[in-house]
């Protein structure tokens, strides 16, 4: 008998013009008028069905809440477009922002069954049955990684694939496995938002047709995907085919001839069902969200810039129609139904317009039997086709993703993980329907469009001394802090939509701190303060509270479940609590090798940390049983998840992830599983491995001791403590990266958080990121992100208003850090935070006494750190430049106000421990040209006031240039060593210093050329000039903002590449490449490439150049060679041209990771024109 999907997919077919398949449905309509066998009812994805009864409001019956809610792929989409000034971006890559259903009857045969519901987790990595009756868990079906597409049931077998990089066929009844297929047995294991996944998940589903599987491996458009083909029956491969610069995620989409298959931010695919051949690609924008409307016709989206539905021809290909701001889409008898953002939209075969109904924001849109279904945020609504009348609605507390049908029962699946279900109103049954569209806040958008503060200036009203910093302490709260000028009482406003709430801090004090509880997931709120001073109420601008950047886990779950079981569980907890004291941050990756008592050890130290707990443990036996207790404890998936793995397998999971590395087998009494060198292999280098000792004696009534050892540093590793490199400005921090010539000597070690959203956007030419000892320090819009460096964990973060920084090509950057601390200048402190906690220690205010008063004050300008010095500038508090919306938002500009160069009116050294003043001089100096090394400081100043530009203090015109000096000051006691006036070209674009190995570097650039010169570090002394036309000989996204980098004996000026001892200029040039800037290791350079769209690599000593496609960086500098690695953290978000990946991830030399013997340690390339051993710093 013909399968239930085969059914459903024929009869939806066979509503258009394909005779053939008309008969094959009209024939089986009766049978299963509203069975839902798979993602949006059939392979075409259109979401129609026969069922009727719904023009009537129905009633709950049941709701499901799952521990967890969806863990999605990628964290996006970006804010808005700054540059374009867009908003209300929408996500490419939705396809599991929710647990969505599918629901028929199930039987060991395809008659009758019993009414069954289907949905797979992201979070706690399995498929569920429920009972679609009552909501009642049947079975559960683990695998080893989420599983994020919707399953397909064909007759009485369900299929599914997940991001393990396994495809699996069950009994669908009993859940028992019927076949497994593998779709790459090699590679690694990787590290994607805290899970192991091979570098091959499957995220297109499972599409099952005339007894054929498809789906389709893939990830990293730089890697080879894999277009499968397999028998249904039993899993033996029909066809795979490779496929280059693919990203194959999303469900597939059929048709009798094609399978069209959604690549995320790209566009659709085109392939031969009976070869898997590629086609073509179809026209128009990304999106994941694709429906055949017939077999020549195919709508997809949401497209990028505001979102968009692509009409194309399956056939040529090419576009026929869009419409914009088009989410979803159903087609029913010739008619097309389109939701926006507020509207219901319906057309006509011509594209035109048959009516429209404003309904609130709407995420799905189906179809039954004389109605349709729409649902969104906060409501789902019945329309009249013919007419888009409201029939009913129902208020739903969150947002609706997805709906499905079956018997009678509708089921709507939320953002949460909420699973709802409806029971249609019996005959005759009168509705109660509310028919007014249920009106939302903002705070509950599914795309929030907030645009408070789009700078520092755009913020006015009363200012806190320092502050505010708002820190998430758990989920559903955060603590907000800062510090007034004068003890006073203060109070906190809370807005959330039309609601207020305030919260009294009623002590008269300097040092405030409030907590707000109750805060839902990705919404956003608002706040102020008020202070009371001198007998009346101040108000503060209000700030913004968004809950998308809560990176702590819900711990909600556990709370309860602490010694639950009895003497066994206080034991493990104690052992959890004592180990979880040897950690100064209790968040990262950790590796429990072996499983004991059900893994208690690793539900415990879930308690005690925040850690995210792999427990691998040989027996599939016992992996099973810890499953299934830890789900019971809830705390399965996102905190402890637990895989099977042989000796062989573990040997899979790429070197130097784990923060810790422990045992749980050791700990119940049995050796560890695997050999312990593999503890050694796994840590990271700022990582424990902490192994359990048993005792003979018990000491302080405890039988286990901790031997712990600290992970393997490597060897050539740089710390890029400053935005470029160091004090220096050399752009290279003396990372070697094994000596790393190309792409292809570097693997990816892990792929995940943050996102697109938390920056500003890419344009603004805005501050880079910095890493020391392991961690790295990301600056967004307004906050600062900590990431573990070896395996992409948060291990903090800190919500700091007025913390931005554009324009540095005439600028300096706003922070630096060191192995203990971070330095960030907020206004007019510096503030000191523990790098490893995120916890603010102390701040420290300007010293401007004696400078004139201003409008405005002062602001903290220039900060570096040097041995025990803290170098700092004071600059106007109005002069560095905050904007980055729109085209002069992006500094790119060669004349006018956004080329001005911002200059200091003092410079002064702190102690780096007490803060204590050192000296200080008053001197007028360009921010872009502050610069230490080897003892000393070195500026361009203006010797007198020659400025221009106002009290600002930014500079333009022919007389600051003709005043211009080069100055060397002691670090330690500000004495003047040397100054001279500076020579050659003016530098009215941009101006920069750095030195290196006894080299003091200037680059000028003006006139369509970079004037580069060399001076003795120690005297001054001029040595060499040379100069070099701009890339492409014009101004042209940054060609004409080429800033020194100096390795070895190379000066690099894109595109021109010099000798650092005589100036000579190499007959190699850097590649021209686009907007940024750029970083080095010890032989290899990594910037943007010229199209916008890649990131390069080019290695001056082979002239080598290689690329990633479509990893973007930012429009200055994002990726940094540091710690090992090279670190890319997300910096395209806001390009809404798409393509890009948006995400943030970082690489690893191949030749230190075990997986590839034959790439060994680089040999360092020996340059002729440097002595042998020469660095960087050296």
């Amino acid at each position: 008998m013909m399968g239930l999907l085969q059914r459903c997919w024929r009869l939806e077919v066979g509503r258009r013009s394909w005779l053939l398949w008309v008969a094959v449905g009209c024939l089986l309509a009766s049978e299963s008028p509203g069975a839902w066998p798979t993602f949006r009812r059939s392979p075409t994805r259109n979401a129609v069905c026969e069922e009727s009864g719904f023009e009537c409001r129905p009633r709950l019956v049941w709701r499901h809440q799952p521990a967890f809610g969806p863990q999605t792929a990628w964290h996006g989409p970006a804010k808005w477009d700054a540059y374009a000034n867009l908003s209300g971006l929408h996500s490419m890559r939705g396809y599991d922002q929710a647990f969505y259903v599918i629901a028929a009857d199930v039987s060991e045969s395809d008659d009758g069954g019993d009414p069954s519901l289907f949905y797979a987790s992201s979070a706690e990595h399995c498929v569920r049955r429920l009972d679609a009756a009552t909501g009642e868990v049947l079975w559960t079906y683990f695998v080893d990684a989420p599983v994020r597409i919707t399953p397909t049931l064909d007759g009485n077998r369900l299929y599914f694939a997940a991001d393990d990089g396994c495809v699996y066929c069950l009994a669908a009844r009993s859940g028992e496995l019927v076949w497994k297929f593998t779709a790459r047995s090699d590679g690694r294991q990787i590290v994607n938002n805290g899970n192991l996944i091979p570098e091959w998940p499957i995220r297109t589903g499972v599409t099952v047709l005339d007894g054929i599987a498809y789906f389709a491996a893939s990830l990293l458009p730089w890697n080879q995907s894999y277009f499968y083909a397999v028998d249904a029956a039993t899993g033996q491969q029909i066809y795979c085919v490779e496929q280059a610069d693919a990203t194959f995620e999303g469900p597939l989409v059929a048709s009798p001839k094609h399978l069209i298959a959604p690549q995320g931010r790209v566009a659709p695919l085109l392939l031969d069902r009976d070869n898997g051949q590629l086609l073509g690609q179809l026209s128009g924008g990304g999106g994941s969200f694709c429906v055949l409307v017939d077999e020549s016709t195919m709508i997809h989206g949401p497209g990028n810039k505001a979102g968009w539905m692509t009409v194309s021809s399956t056939e040529s290909r090419e576009k026929i129609a869009t419409h914009e701001s088009a989410r979803r889409v159903v087609h029913v008898d010739d008619v097309t139904y389109f939701c926006t953002a507020k509207d219901i939209v319906a057309y006509d075969t011509s594209q035109e317009q048959l009516w429209s109904t404003t309904l609130g924001e709407t995420l799905e849109l189906i179809a039954a039997d004389g109605v349709l279904l729409a649902a969104g945020v906060g409501q789902i609504a019945a329309l009249e086709p013919e007419s888009g009348d409201l029939l009913w609605s129902l208020p739903v507390n969150g947002r609706v993703k997805g709906l499905a049908i079956d018997q009678g029962r509708l089921f709507a699946s939320l953002d949460d993980g909420t699973i709802i279900a409806y029971q249609r109103a019996g005959n005759g049954q009168a509705t109660t329907a509310n028919v007014e569209p249920i009106e939302v806040n903002e705070e509950f958008s599914d795309s929030p469009n907030t645009k408070f503060a789009k700078s520092a200036a755009d913020v006015s009203g009363h200012r806190v001394a320092v502050g505010p910093w708002l820190r998430f302490a758990s989920d559903g709260t955060a603590e907000v802090n800062w510090i007034s000028s004068q003890p006073c009482a203060s109070k906190l406003v809370f807005r959330s939509g039309g609601h207020t709430r305030e919260i009294e801090d009623a002590q008269a004090t300097t040092e405030h701190r409030v907590v707000i509880g109750d805060l839902q997931p990705r919404h956003i709120y608002h706040y102020k303060i008020v202070d009371q001073v001198d007998g009346r109420s101040v108000s503060t601008a209000w700030y913004e509270c968004d809950t998308y950047f809560n990176y702590h886990r819900d711990r909600s779950n556990i709370a309860g479940v602490a010694g639950a079981s009895g003497e066994a569980d206080t034991h493990y907890d104690s052992v959890a609590g004592e180990l979880a004291g040897l950690f100064e941050n209790s968040k990262g990756l950790c590796l429990v090798l072996g499983a004991s008592d059900g893994a208690r050890f690793a539900e415990a130290l879930a308690r005690a940390t925040e850690m995210r707990i792999h427990v691998l443990d040989p027996d599939a036996q016992r992996v099973e049983a810890a499953r299934r207790r830890l789900v019971e404890a809830g705390v399965y998936g996102v905190m402890v998840s637990v895989r099977a793995m042989s000796s062989e397998q573990i040997q899979s999971v790429t070197d130097r992830i784990a923060t810790v590395v422990t045992s749980g087998a050791m700990i119940g009494g049995r050796d560890c599983p695997y050999d312990r060198n593999e503890m050694d292999r796994l840590v990271s280098p700022n990582g424990l491995v902490a192994i359990p000792n048993r005792s003979t004696e018990k000491q302080d009534g405890q039988d286990l001791t901790w031997q712990i050892r600290q992970g393997k540093r490597l060897q050539g590793i740089g710390d890029w403590s400053h935005v470029y490199g160091r004090p220096d400005n050399a752009a290279y921090a003396g990372e070697e990266l094994d000596h790393c010539t190309s792409a292809d000597d570097l693997a990816v070690q892990w792929i995940g958080r943050p996102g697109p959203r938390y920056q500003s956007d890419r344009s603004g030419r805005k501050t880079p990121p910095l890493s020391v000892a392991g961690r790295l320090f990301l600056q967004g819009l307004d906050r600062i992100v900590c990431v573990d460096a070896y395996n992409g964990s948060v291990l903090w973060s800190l919500e700091t208003p007025y913390f931005s920084r554009f324009n540095l090509p005439r600028d300096c950057g706003n922070w630096c850090a060191d192995e203990r601390f971070v330095y960030a200048l907020i206004r007019d402190h510096c503030w000191k935070i523990d790098a490893v906690t995120g916890d603010v220690r102390t701040t420290w205010r300007i010293p401007d006494e004696g400078l004139p008063a201003v409008d405005g004050g002062y602001a903290w300008g220039y900060v570096g750190r040097s041995d025990d010095a803290l170098v700092g500038s004071v600059n106007r508090a109005d002069a560095n430049w905050t904007d980055y919306f729109g085209g002069p938002g992006w500094y790119d500009a060669t004349t006018g106000e956004e080329t001005r160069k911002i200059v200091s009116d003092r410079l002064f050294v702190i102690d780096a421990d007490t803060g204590k003043q050192r000296w200080a001089t008053d001197r007028l100096i360009l921010n872009t040209t502050i610069t230490i090394d080897d003892g000393l400081v070195y500026f361009a100043e203006v010797a007198g006031d020659q400025i221009g530009g106002g009290d600002a203090r930014r500079l333009e015109g022919e007389p600051f240039w003709d005043a211009v000096r080069l100055v060397a000051l002691d670090l330690k006691d500000g004495r003047q060593v040397w100054t001279r006036p500076i020579q050659g070209r003016r530098g009215d674009v941009a101006f920069w210093m750095a030195v290196s190995q006894g080299r003091l570097i200037t680059v000028a650039s003006a006139d369509v050329k970079f004037d580069v010169r060399a001076y003795d570090s120690r005297t001054g002394e001029p040595i060499w000039d040379n100069e070099a036309a701009w890339g492409k000989g014009k101004a042209d996204h940054g060609t004409h903002l080429s800033r020194p980098a100096i390795v070895n004996d190379q000066v690099i000026v894109r595109p021109a590449v010099f000798s650092l001892s005589s100036g000579q200029r190499s007959p190699d040039d850097m590649p021209v490449s686009g907007c940024g800037t750029y970083a080095c290791s010890s032989d290899a350079m990594f910037f943007r490439a010229w199209s916008g769209q890649q990131f390069a690599m080019w290695s001056p000593k082979t002239n080598e150049y290689t690329r990633w496609s479509r990893l973007r960086p930012d429009c200055w500098l994002s990726t940094i060679p540091a710690s090992g690695l090279l670190l890319s953290p997300e910096g395209g978000g806001g390009c809404s041209c798409g393509n890009w990946l948006e995400t943030s991830l970082a690489f690893i030399p191949k030749s230190q990771l075990s997986q590839f013997p034959d790439a060994g340690p680089k040999d360092a390339v020996a340059d002729p024109a440097a002595p042998t051993g020469t660095g960087a710093g050296q």
